[in-house]
């Protein structure tokens, strides 16, 4: 019976950085609509999944081999600093937001490298931070200053 139990969390183990099998609840992050709404008002929504936990935070897209083109990942971190990230352990290519306390661009890192553990820094103290596909910030005409918000369903404002 151990050595079942010892097979099944190797395989567990082996299958969760593809997020695939009976497995990978372990890893399921809640999700929510992202949106980027520009200074001319023009606004743009996201997937994402939310990273919120030491843990969360370690593994971030590590290990994915694709992203949907309108899913991403947010970092939520309970204080302002200046932050570094880095592609570790990271296949698919990302532009890398950093956000500010109020909910603003400071930086975009765009196409950063897979697998480079280069840090890539926030350039000023920042709180959040957003992981999309690369390219995707150009794509969309992203900059700093535009506004990055969590939606809330209408069915959420009526508690």
């Amino acid at each position: 019976m151990r050595y079942l139990i010892l097979s099944f969390l190797t395989i567990c183990f082996l299958l969760s950085p593809q997020h695939s099998g009976a497995c990978s609840d372990e890893f399921a992050l809640d999700t929510e609509t992202l949106v980027i709404e520009t200074p001319g008002g023009e606004k743009h929504k996201f997937h994402v999944e939310i990273a919120a936990t030491p843990d969360t935070m370690t593994r971030g897209l590590m290990y994915r081999s694709s992203m949907a083109e309108d899913h991403g990942m947010y970092f939520m971190f309970p204080t302002v600093k200046d932050r570094n990230f880095w592609m570790k352990n990271t296949l698919i290519p990302l532009d890398i937001i950093y956000i500010r306390e109020d909910g603003i661009i400071n930086h975009i890192h765009e196409n950063a490298v897979p697998l480079d553990e280069t840090p890539i820094p926030s350039k000023g103290p920042v709180q959040n931070v957003l992981e999309i596909n690369g390219g995707m910030a150009a794509k969309l005409g992203l900059k700093p200053g535009d506004k990055i918000y969590i939606e809330v369903p209408a069915d959420k404002n009526d508690g």
